[in-house]
């Protein structure tokens, strides 16, 4: 297997439409026809490459999903679930794949974890935790990291009848009323069924890494009102200590990661950052006495992407850690792009293509990603050939974006697009829909997205931009704050 030594500047995508033939309108019911692939990962062995592909289900009212395996060598994708509870998975460090599911009978306030091989065969049921987990990291054959949703001890039992409210914030989107739950990191010993707390009962845990026997974790402990600035600790998996690193409330605090056996690297804001619409840099933070040094500037997103699309659907990893390399997704412009950082703080572009890099895994030198890119819903490429193919969209009547580069009323040059009408014929007027995105920190770009379909298919013109406040173009672009 070869270095990933040079960027993957272009991805290879397939687009036939065969003379004659026929191409189906894109209606609102054409999104349950899609196949949703996500959350790429390689075998530890490098084997092949794990992935989710889910789908709407309109009779159940849900979406269904099950694992894959991608054979490298071969090329042979492997169904490795037919339940349609195969959604999220972690490997384990025997090389096999761990996917929470409910076969067993779904009880409140646990999780059941089912185990199967790559090579096929049936699941087994591998444990349980008295948890409401949400991810489940390996750290050997036996212990793994979980983070789950847990309840403060409350003097007053929760009465379906009404919400007792005494913090803020009380309520979030997806998830309604969260009064007094947190998110909090336990390890568990699979083996003598053993459950043990990381962080502390009040923290919310919002991400961690592992290197060796040391977690290093960000978290809020908080109760009455929940503060913006997460601190920064450092858990070893032997002794059950707990260090602070970075105290809560000093920074603004991104993507974290262990790098070497004395040093992580963190993305963070100045210690007295200038409102929430900086940027955040890249630091070093020593694990032995929490010293931060600025690294790098960077004046983009880190460790997520944002280009809008209402055709996605899954996870995936955003950032690893691999060599003493940190890999991240970042929005550049009007695109999201897979970036790496080098420990003497030089950046390079690995996967720059036009479109959406919306999660990867890298091993060997070998990049997959799961991405948007032309027409297509998100398939999987590898070293930038694409290796999945679960949506034909060649049978749909899909409408280009055109690309138009204009000044705005404040001098910014800005990119706009145009999706024409299906059937257009020119001379001929059309009613056309102006599409503004929220966030404000998103963009907006090329990649499909289906409702802006229907409309073109429905006979509209459809016009959108990336208006001052959108991600991608820097802080001073991004900073509206106090004027909209």
């Amino acid at each position: 297997m070869g270095k990933l030594s040079s960027a993957v500047t272009a991805v290879s995508f397939e687009k036939e439409r065969g003379e004659g033939m026929t191409m189906h309108p894109i209606k609102i019911e054409t999104l349950t026809q899609f196949q949703f692939v996500s959350n790429p990962s390689f075998a530890p062995d490098g084997s092949g490459i794990a992935f989710v592909v889910q789908h709407a289900d309109l009779k159940d009212n849900d979406y269904k999903g099950d694992l894959y395996f991608y054979r490298l060598g071969g090329g042979q994708v492997t169904r490795l679930t037919t339940a349609g509870d195969g959604k999220s998975y972690t490997w384990t460090a025997r090389g096999t794949l761990l996917f929470p599911s409910a076969r067993d009978g779904k009880k409140e306030g646990e999780t059941s974890y089912y185990e199967i091989s790559p090579k096929g065969g049936e699941a087994v049921k591998a444990f349980t935790v008295p948890l409401r987990a949400g991810s489940i990291y390996p750290v050997d054959e036996d212990r793994y990291l979980i983070l789950a949703s847990s309840q403060l001890e409350k003097a007053e039992e929760k009465n379906p009848a009404y919400e007792v409210i005494d913090e803020l914030p009380f309520w979030s989107n997806g998830r309604g009323f969260t009064n007094g739950q947190r998110s909090r990191l336990y390890l568990y010993h699979a083996a003598a069924g053993e459950l043990r707390p990381v962080s502390e009962e009040t923290a919310d845990v919002t991400g961690f890494s592992v290197r060796g026997n040391r977690v290093l974790y960000k978290a809020f402990p908080w109760t009455d009102v929940r503060g913006q600035y997460p601190g920064v600790y450092l858990y070893d998996l032997d002794t059950g200590e707990t260090r602070c690193l970075l105290q809560k409330g000093r920074r603004r605090v991104g993507m974290i990661g262990l790098w070497a056996d004395d040093e992580a690297v963190v993305a963070a804001s100045e210690e007295d950052p200038q409102g929430a619409w900086r940027y955040m840099d890249f630091y070093t933070l020593s694990l032995t006495d929490g010293g931060l040094k600025l690294l790098t500037q960077y004046d983009y997103s880190s460790d997520s992407g944002s280009v809008g699309s209402d055709a996605r659907l899954g996870g995936g990893r955003t950032m690893k850690v691999e060599d003493g390399v940190c890999y991240f997704v970042t929005t550049r412009g009007d695109s999201a792009h897979l970036y790496a950082l080098r420990r003497d703080g030089t950046l390079e572009g690995v996967v720059t293509q036009e479109g959406s890099c919306d999660s990867f895994d890298v091993q060997n030198g070998h990049v997959v990603v799961c991405g948007l890119y032309g027409d297509q819903l998100a398939e999987l490429y590898l070293d930038g050939e694409q290796i999945t193919r679960f949506n034909d969209m060649s049978q749909w009547q899909i409408s280009t974006p055109r690309s138009y580069t204009f000044s705005a009323s404040a001098g910014s040059e800005l990119t706009g697009w145009v999706m024409e009408p299906a059937g257009y014929e020119p001379g001929r007027k059309y009613p056309a829909i102006l599409h503004i995105h929220g966030g404000p920190r998103t963009v907006f770009g090329t990649v499909f997205h289906h409702e802006m379909q229907v409309w073109a298919n429905a006979g509209y013109f459809v016009f959108y931009t990336n208006p001052r406040g959108s991600d991608g173009f820097g802080t001073e672009f991004g900073d509206i704050s106090g004027k909209f």
